[in-house]
């Protein structure tokens, strides 16, 4: 009863026996992560329940819902369906600004215009995932291994023109600077104070068939 092949979405809880009649994104998007629907539906409910531009969603509910702890799954899905520009999109619009305010802390409610009133929590660890997808789909480093010894590399390479990181683990930080030196020359170095295999993953925007 947790999905309808109809309505190729996961329905909000109905009463025992019987399926919702509605959709919404958050119980759509956690049916993604918890590989309830379908492999071939999360591109299609991406399409039904989110828009290419801001807003991204506005229905009464998912303004209702919206909290920081959701969006670290509502990023993972984007993230992990090759939807990498849209997530950068919507973290440049909830989370960009927050900086330019001058705070140094996450919020509970960080994107004013997205309809919420107040600041919520002024410092959440809920609204942590904007930094945790900023390492590993910007700066491009993804843990391959426990540790971190192994490390996958694929940076978003139309994010920016340059990076600067520094990334902790238990065995010393990993250090990543990568900037465009000329219009065809992507300058890479990576850096760390133990032994470190770096496995890339090559994008269309890193080589050209």
């Amino acid at each position: 009863m947790t999905w309808n092949n109809e309505k190729n979405c996961s329905p909000i809880a109905g009463v025992p026996g019987r399926q919702g009649e509605r959709c919404s994104l958050q119980t759509n998007i956690l049916a993604i992560c918890a590989v309830i629907a379908h492999p071939d539906i999360p591109q299609e409910i991406f399409e039904k329940l989110l828009f290419a531009y801001a807003p991204f969603y506005e229905t009464p509910e998912d303004v209702t819902l919206d909290n920081a702890y959701f969006k670290y799954f509502l990023l993972e899905t984007a993230f992990s369906c090759d939807q990498r520009e849209w997530g950068l999109d919507f973290m440049c619009y909830d989370w960009g600004s927050v900086p330019q305010e001058g705070v140094t802390t996450w919020r509970s409610l960080c994107n004013q215009n997205a309809g919420n009133t107040g600041h919520g929590c002024h410092c959440t660890g809920a609204a942590l995932s904007s930094n945790y997808f900023l390492i590993q789909e910007i700066v491009g480093i993804r843990p391959a291994s426990p540790g971190a010894r192994q490390a996958y590399f694929n940076p978003l390479l139309n994010a920016t023109e340059w990076v600067q990181a520094q990334i902790p683990t238990k065995h010393g930080p990993i250090r990543v600077e990568w900037s465009f030196e000329a219009t065809d020359r992507l300058e890479i170095v990576i850096d760390a104070d133990c032994l470190l295999e770096v496995v890339p993953t090559r994008s269309p925007e890193m080589t050209k068939s």
